[in-house]
């Protein structure tokens, strides 16, 4: 299986320092692909709409797909100039792309590209014209990274998200989902006894909306190529919700419901988050006894009450 990791963000950021640091902990073949490199070295080739390097990046995507188990795409990559390059990822990699976007402040990256030693090739000047403030992607959901993260907690947080390539094909992977992995995941929340469901939220169109709201907080556990775990969770901005947790019935009792509890976690607390609520079912033994064993109390003192504000169909496993 063929992974894409994409690293995206104005000049002096970092993106090239992570890059090799990843490629060093995921090992030989792992490609870059440094959108300066193959723009203004090997093609000296002007930036903006139909620049001469779009073509080449995407030959050079493909052979990544096709030749090597990591491919790192990083650079500034403007989102309108470079919308083809990531249509092309997106119909290569499908759900296998791992996005990350720096959102960090001009004075920050201004004081990172004076420690580098292309610090003479330009200069403030130029940093601030080519400044683009949160030029996200919009179609391919991005982890933003800022800049009160260290290089190694940056890398460290990409590696836990991809999950490292292992010697052993099936060994259990925890990665952060994305919308290729609905119709496996849906077959195994379908699989679990006592869930909710509705046809509306939980369509392929519902997940995918919310998967885009709510980028990096929601993860899968693979295991050759099988999801056999799913955490579905998300924010507001001041309440993190837990949605939909399963596990494969063959593979509980492993930890694997722990580990991805903890990745999502772990992805709301960077996000500012400091309470976290979900829903269970009463009659879902199984499912009361795994809250409560990781410290998810009830509340005696509040009734849960709702509105469906358009109609749709309840699907209960």
């Amino acid at each position: 299986m063929s992974r894409l990791i994409i690293l995206r963000g104005n000049s002096g950021s970092g993106k090239s320092t992570v890059a090799r640091a990843l490629q060093r902990r995921f090992g030989r073949n792992t490609l870059i692909l440094p959108q300066d490199t193959v723009r203004r070295e090997m093609l000296w080739a002007q930036d903006g709409y139909d620049t001469a390097a779009l073509p080449l990046l995407i030959s050079l995507l493909h052979y990544g797909y096709e030749n090597s188990p990591i491919t790192i795409l990083e650079g500034i990559l403007n989102a309108k100039w470079y919308r083809p390059l990531f249509e092309a990822a997106l119909e290569l990699f499908g759900g296998d792309i791992f996005a990350y976007y720096y959102d960090l402040p001009f004075e920050e990256t201004l004081k990172r590209h004076e420690s580098k030693a292309k610090r003479l090739e330009f200069g403030e000047k130029e940093m601030r014209r080519w400044w683009n403030e949160k030029d996200y992607i919009g179609f391919i959901p991005e982890k933003t990274i800022n800049e009160k993260m260290s290089l190694d907690e940056t890398v460290e947080m990409i590696i836990s998200d991809v999950g490292m390539i292992s010697d052993k094909p099936d060994e259990v992977q925890f990665r952060v989902m994305t919308i290729g992995d609905y119709e496996k995941v849906y077959d195994l929340w379908m699989s679990c006894k006592n869930m909710g469901f509705n046809n509306l939220d939980d369509s392929k169109e519902g997940i995918e909306k919310f998967l885009l709201r709510n980028p990096g907080i929601s993860y899968v556990a693979e295991e050759a190529g099988r999801i056999v775990g799913i955490v579905l969770s998300g924010h507001d901005g001041r309440r993190g919700y837990i949605y939909h947790m399963s596990v494969a019935e063959d593979h509980r009792k492993q930890g694997i419901g722990s580990r991805l509890l903890e990745n999502s976690l772990a992805a709301l607390k960077k996000e500012g988050i400091h309470k976290v609520a979900l829903l269970v079912f009463n009659r879902n033994e199984a499912g009361n006894a795994f809250w409560e064993k990781h410290g998810f109390t009830i509340r005696e003192d509040v009734a849960y009450r709702n509105r469906a504000l358009t109609e749709m169909i309840r699907i209960d496993t």
